[in-house]
């Protein structure tokens, strides 16, 4: 297991764990709130280097979804005001995760 395995396991696993803490405090789902947005952040890293050093469909084929993403959270919330819908884009970072964790373990 390399080092970005470990990395990305560290990163997932730790809003899991942190949510668990909640148990015996609540101010606990706060923080695991914000290390879901570090472990994208995180993600979003290990993609870059993962791309300078061996550049492949996977690896383009994320960091366009992940840009879509973006995109797509940019223009719902600032012209599109059916708030519905926005609703249904916040499945998309749980798919991106479990890819660039699919993408780690190939490479």
């Amino acid at each position: 297991m390399n080092n970005l395995q470990k990395l990305n396991t560290i990163a997932i696993s730790a809003p899991f764990i942190i949510s668990l803490l909640a148990i015996f405090e609540t101010g606990f789902l706060l923080l695991a709130l914000l290390s879901t947005m570090i472990t994208g952040l995180l993600q979003i890293i290990i993609a870059f280097i993962i791309f300078y050093q061996n550049i492949n469909k996977h690896i383009i084929a994320y960091l366009i979804f992940v840009f879509l993403f973006f995109l797509l959270v940019y223009i719902y919330s600032n012209y599109i005001l059916e708030y519905e819908m926005i609703n249904y884009i916040w499945i998309i970072p749980i798919l991106l995760c479990m890819y660039l964790t699919y993408i780690v373990h190939l490479y």
